[in-house]
């Protein structure tokens, strides 16, 4: 017999005489943006010597209970600064840098997603330059510099403008290499490069908890909710600790950024076979 008691808004499923938890999944933590942090100005690159680099607090606007402060940098008087305007954030020849216990809050996998514009929307700009999303970064590493995701992530995605074939182009780097059976023109075209996008990172180690330097994280990513492509990365000990970077040229807009982590499987498993187990028991009768 399967039956569903609410309590205190959980769903607890009895199955079998068992009780289990709703396999619903769990924001871990989330953050709007919506607040202003920092002395940047998203109209160009300002020298000024008091410039400084902050994102302040992640507000759980979106869901989630996990409060950190966003190691961002650098802070130089060339302008170079990442800041938030009230509504997102923004990131210029530097990153952003949140650090979380992967094992210990998503054994089973998570999912990042967030919104992102190559070109921060109130001061668009022109030229290349790329946005990147990089996971395990070394916490040892300054956020600062172009390169600091791509250079300093286990896994780091790079999106960019046009390559080949490609109008907007993302790229795949596990440990600063591009990841086999990819290269340079990426494999993903996201679209339109000058607008903004939402993509969404899934990541579910093959050993639930083991996100290590010889573990196998199966992956995929999706841009707009279209076709998600497929890999496998090995993980570092810093795995859960997230990056949002970008060189030069002009502001990088970042927004709704929301990582879940995915419920126990075998909570759904358990309950299928169960179900499977009365209707065969109602048949047979």
């Amino acid at each position: 017999m399967i039956r569903t008691i609410m309590t205190c808004s959980l769903s607890v499923v009895v199955v079998c005489g068992i009780q289990l938890a709703d396999a619903a999944a769990q924001v871990i933590y989330s953050d709007s943006f919506d607040r202003v942090e920092g002395s940047g100005d998203t109209n160009g690159k300002p020298a000024d010597p008091n410039n400084f680099s902050a994102w302040g607090d992640n507000d759980n606007a979106l869901g989630g209970s996990v409060v950190n402060t966003w190691l961002v940098g650098p802070s130089r008087g060339g302008g170079a600064n990442q800041a938030t305007d009230g509504n997102l954030a923004s990131t210029i020849e530097g990153g952003a840098h949140y650090v979380f216990d992967v094992t210990a809050v998503a054994p089973n996998g998570f999912t990042v997603e967030v919104d992102f514009n190559r070109f921060h929307p109130f001061n668009p700009g022109t030229g290349n330059g790329f946005s990147a999303i990089g996971l395990g970064a070394d916490t040892g590493a300054v956020a600062g510099g172009g390169g600091f995701v791509p250079n300093n992530s286990d896994l780091a995605l790079i999106f960019q403008q046009g390559v080949g074939a490609n109008t907007g182009n993302m790229q795949i780097l596990e440990d600063n290499v591009f990841l086999p059976g990819t290269g340079n023109e990426g494999p993903l075209d996201y679209g339109d490069p000058t607008v903004g996008h939402a993509v969404k990172l899934t990541l579910i180690p093959v050993v639930p908890g083991a996100y290590g330097d010889a573990d196998t994280i199966n992956g995929s990513v999706s841009v707009d909710g279209g076709t998600p492509f497929n890999f496998s990365v090995l993980g570092g000990t810093e795995f859960g600790n997230l990056a949002l970077s970008s060189n030069g040229f002009v502001h990088r807009a970042w927004d709704n950024l929301v990582v879940t982590a995915i419920p126990e499987p075998t909570t759904i498993a358990l309950a299928g076979l169960c179900v499977i187990a009365a209707v065969a028991r109602r048949r047979g009768r």
